[in-house]
């Protein structure tokens, strides 16, 4: 009986590791045996020989950026874009420009303006007597003028005024000693009103 039984323990280790060897040769595919046996040759003959895997997919972020879809951005850049397209940051932005354009309207008043006037006047008459005469049949008389101001309004209420004024006066009489006669005046105003808006005017309560 003990020779039967061990006889039958040496048929059934026998029949495992064949088992196993054909489990092993059934999972493992033949490429991968083949590539370790290649390996170990190269190892074995002093060449290391590196094995080629078959390359990776392309994930969808590599994908979108072949197909242009995609942006690479830094933590900088993708901050000031959402700042740059924030609705409530454009608003704010210009809620401040429209109270700045209101300072500067509500100041207006205080902008000084400068005003020119030209003129010109030409006269033709007849000889009349001998006192006026003229080289010709007709006196001539032309006449220019002009004039500047420059005014602005102060801050107490008062008005500050500056002004030139010039003409020219050219005629053909004969007993005109002086011709073109040059004429010019230049003069300056403030008034500053006492009672009258005293404490406060429209300007000053804008």
């Amino acid at each position: 009986m003990t020779n039967a039984s061990s006889q039958r323990a040496a048929i059934l280790r026998v029949l495992c590791i064949l088992g196993l060897l054909f489990v092993a040769y059934t999972l493992i595919p033949w490429t991968a045996i083949s590539a370790f046996a290649q390996a170990q040759q190269g190892s074995q003959s002093g060449q290391t020989k590196v094995v080629e895997l078959p390359p990776l997919p392309d994930s969808p972020i590599e994908k979108a950026q072949k197909a242009g879809t995609a942006l690479p951005l830094s933590l900088k850049e993708l901050t000031r874009l959402a700042l740059l397209n924030n609705l409530d940051i454009a608003i704010s932005d210009t809620n401040e420009q429209i109270q700045n354009q209101r300072l500067i309207g509500a100041f207006g008043p205080y902008d000084p303006t400068l005003t020119a006037t030209l003129g010109t006047n030409s006269t033709k008459s007849a000889n009349t007597n001998q006192t006026n005469r003229s080289t010709t049949t007709f006196n001539k008389t032309d006449l220019s003028n002009w004039r500047f101001d420059f005014q602005q309004s102060a801050t107490s209420g008062g008005t500050f005024l500056a002004r030139v004024t010039g003409s020219r006066s050219d005629n053909n009489q004969i007993f005109s000693l002086f011709t073109p006669q040059y004429n010019s005046a230049m003069y300056f105003q403030f008034t500053q009103p006492l009672i009258q808006n005293f404490r406060i005017d429209a300007n000053r309560q804008t």
